[in-house]
């Protein structure tokens, strides 16, 4: 398991912790105290130091070096060096979103009160627009409808996956280099 997933995943699972802790600061502090030792144990075998920021209902992870950088909570924003042309759909949630820009490997994960059927068509409709090359769309109905569009483009790859619930859409978005 690499760094960026042992720590997205962790952060998940501390994020979720610390939300149940309250907001106070004292709970903050002890909790941002918690989740950075825990990371970075869990890091400690791959030599890596990861500084954690607990604010504003949200958890920011960076590693020592500042090539890692993963987001969870409710004020996520876009990694640094997220490509232009990757569009997001207008209104779209941020749920998270995790960066390792010396690899050009970037994820999003979102959620948007629209139908999957129209965030499809919109992806399809932009990525092409911005010389994305389509490379596959599958869609499954496994008691809940799922797509996958894969597009290609210079060297690049985008897989945008689209997930319904009773009454959301949840939206990953997954950009890096086409290996």
């Amino acid at each position: 398991m690499t760094l960026r997933h042992g720590m997205m995943g962790l952060a998940l699972a501390l994020a979720l912790v610390w939300a149940g802790l309250g907001c106070s600061k004292a709970a903050e502090v002890i909790s941002e105290n918690a989740i950075e030792k825990a990371i970075e144990s869990d890091a400690g075998g791959e030599g890596q130091d990861v500084d954690v920021n607990i604010k504003d209902g949200g958890v920011t992870l960076t590693s020592e070096d500042g090539k890692t950088q993963i987001s969870i909570g409710e004020n996520t924003t876009l990694p640094k060096g997220f490509p232009d042309d990757v569009p997001l759909y207008p209104g779209l949630q941020l749920l998270g979103s995790s960066a390792a820009p010396g690899t050009e490997d970037y994820a999003v994960q979102a959620t948007s009160t629209d139908g999957i059927d129209k965030i499809a068509a919109y992806y399809g409709k932009e990525l092409k627009s911005r010389n994305w090359e389509e490379e596959r769309t599958m869609a499954m109905a496994m008691g809940q409808d799922m797509r996958i569009l894969a597009y290609t483009k210079d060297g690049r790859r985008v897989h945008v996956t689209l997930h319904a619930t009773d009454d959301s859409t949840m939206v990953s978005i997954h950009t890096g280099k086409d290996e």
